[in-house]
């Protein structure tokens, strides 16, 4: 990928990951109707950003009710990421957790963006 189709591809992640966020903090929608990606690839970038960076981009609750949504959906979102023995931990999310996490370089791109353009 291309540098420029490297940012491309950033910038579209972060917009479309920080509008899902929004709608679900602000009880618009719920996880039930957000891809099942979307819903894994937010609590990775919620993860990170939270634990490593100290932002917070939804509040605990919704946070909480995110690591319920995945552990109630887990073979289902377990299918759908790559990786799911290192990304996907079935005792973090039962502590609400994301602490202890492997993050893909494709999280910290994302996470280097939404820290940078403040989109929290």
């Amino acid at each position: 990928m291309s540098d420029p189709d490297r940012k491309a591809w950033i910038e579209d992640a972060c917009e479309t990951l920080r509008a899902v966020a929004t709608l679900i903090d602000t009880g618009q929608c719920d996880f039930d109707i957000v891809p099942v990606i979307h819903t894994h690839n937010l609590y990775l970038i919620a993860s990170h950003l939270y634990y490593i960076r100290g932002i917070s981009i939804f509040s605990d609750a919704t946070y909480d009710r995110l690591c319920k949504w995945l552990l109630d959906h887990y073979d289902e979102v377990y299918y759908f990421i790559w990786w799911p023995e290192i990304l996907f931990d079935k005792e973090a999310l039962q502590a609400g957790t994301g602490y202890d996490i492997d993050y893909p370089e494709q999280i910290l791109l994302i996470c280097d963006y939404f820290q940078e353009h403040k989109l929290y």
